[in-house]
């Protein structure tokens, strides 16, 4: 087999270190893997673990190394060490890899390679004795048809082993966090293949929103994707110090930064909201900022490497081309997101000129880009802008967005972000649940938020009954229809 037929190295490595360390999956590998597709020291590691599975019915884990100590003794210093490094890694790679999708290229992989393989003898053998060949054609061409098979999946019975189930239930809820406590304790969350769509008005905080929400990826070990059609690569970069470090891009000296607070009862109701001023630890204006950024980026440990913002200009990236920069992360990289941001599907290149081919091009768009985060297995969050009636409204709703409704009903969760400019600038916005398609929704969160450091959220809550009407800053002019409207959410 050419080698341009061959698992890249990244493939190699993900499939050995299921192999080696996934008691659900490995044993799926073992029974469909073909050796001859690894190469060098990685076809041995695969010809020990598949053997020692067939042996034990279990992965090796932490035996690897037995299983491979005469390769490792017997080795030069220099290649010694890097067999073990590889054996060490593959415990790393294991504890985050996105195995779904791992499997699914793999199958994917087979069914290519073995219909390539019947096609081409099938056609050499009609071209050599085309009278003699027929049962030998139809012989290839019944592979052909189990070619197909390799990608059957029987589907569900209730009565089936609980565990991936459960395992479900628990990534559905836990796997991924928003940072924002009312809507990651009742569930509102990224989740793999899902879209959760954030709709906010111009200069709302639409890009903190997908940065807090990377940040959290960050923190939990998943490896997060940011594609940004709005703004730089470095200006994101910036925006994520930010949110990471809670710094201001520019603070004069002495200069303090106010925010909003809750004030809580005994019972942790908030009865009122106030105001403090903060000194944030440096600004990135400072003569020290490569100082503080290095120290820092330290203490993160290997969090940094789970990033990666990647930029294209607007109105130039499609799902085809999306599809393709994803294949090339992977062969190149070896990078496989867990989280990915997009910023934001309306600046994708779109099909038509017209209002109305542009609305449907969106929706279709949507639905592709769903159906991708499906096939890869990965969480995909999302924004668009509010019209402007929207955008002028005191709380806004679903009907309200700038483009195609459909975008609503694509995705899974949807929240609406509304703000006044009395709350905007006492650093509050409020966060309503139009649509959570697996979770209650129709309820409305209370932010308080810094943009200056960053921040999205620093505190919330459920909004209280009485914040319209009594704590929300220029409560008195609010009208009684948009009074009732936001009591009943």
């Amino acid at each position: 087999m050419p080698i341009s037929e061959r698992p890249s190295i990244a493939q190699c490595e993900n499939l050995l270190a299921i192999l080696c360390q996934d008691a659900q999956h490995g044993r799926i590998v073992a029974n469909m893997v073909d050796v001859t597709l690894f190469e060098g020291d990685y076809r041995i590691f695969a010809e020990r673990f598949i053997k020692y599975w067939k042996d034990y019915d279990r992965p090796p884990g932490v035996h690897a190394f037995d299983l491979l100590a005469d390769i490792i003794e017997s080795s030069s210093a220099h290649k010694a060490a890097a067999l073990r490094r590889v054996l060490i890694g593959l415990a790393g790679l294991a504890e985050n890899m996105n195995t779904t999708y791992v499997l699914d290229s793999l199958q994917q992989f087979t069914r290519v390679q073995t219909l390539k393989d019947a096609i081409l003898r099938a056609a050499q053998a009609i071209s050599t004795n085309p009278a003699a060949s027929v049962e030998e054609v139809e012989r290839i061409l019944a592979e052909v048809v189990q070619a197909r098979q390799v990608l059957f999946e029987r589907g569900v019975r209730l009565d089936d082993d609980l565990d991936p189930l459960l395992e479900y239930l628990t990534e559905q809820r836990g796997e991924f966090i928003t940072g924002i406590g009312p809507l990651d304790s009742n569930g509102i969350v990224p989740a793999r293949g899902t879209v959760l769509l954030m709709v906010a008005g111009k200069g709302r905080g639409k890009t903190w929103f997908l940065i807090t929400v990377s940040m959290r990826a960050l923190q939990l070990r998943k490896k997060v994707l940011h594609l940004t059609l709005e703004n730089s690569a470095m200006e994101t970069r910036v925006r994520y110090y930010q949110a990471l470090f809670a710094v201001p891009q520019r603070l004069a000296e002495d200069e303090m930064v106010e925010i909003a607070t809750f004030l809580r009862d005994g019972d942790g109701r908030v009865e009122a909201i106030a105001s403090e001023d903060i000194r944030p630890d440096f600004a990135l204006n400072s003569r020290e900022v490569r100082a503080e950024l290095e120290t820092r980026i330290s203490r993160m440990d290997r969090q940094m490497d789970n990033l990666i913002i990647k930029r294209f200009p607007n109105r130039s990236l499609t799902v085809e081309g999306l599809v393709g920069y994803l294949d090339a992360l992977e062969q190149v990289d070896g990078f496989i997101p867990d989280l990915v941001v997009l910023d934001y599907v309306k600046l994708m290149k779109l099909a038509g000129r017209s209002a109305d081919d542009r609305r449907v091009a969106i929706g279709d768009t949507m639905e592709r880009l769903r159906g991708l985060a499906v096939e890869r297995n990965f969480a995909l969050v999302t924004c668009d802008q509010l019209n402007r009636e929207g955008y002028k409204r005191r709380s806004a709703r679903s009907t309200d967005i700038a483009e195609d409704w459909s975008e609503i009903h694509t995705s899974d969760k949807v929240l609406m972000h509304s703000a006044t400019d009395a709350e905007r600038r006492r650093g509050l916005c409020r966060i309503y649940v139009e649509h959570a398609r697996t979770e209650e929704d129709k309820f409305t969160v209370l932010l308080t938020q810094n943009f200056k450091t960053g921040q999205f959220v620093l505190d919330s809550c459920i909004m209280p009954h009485n914040y319209i009407t009594e704590m929300m800053p220029g409560a008195t002019d609010v009208t009684a229809t948009e009074d009732s409207d936001d009591a009943a959410a």
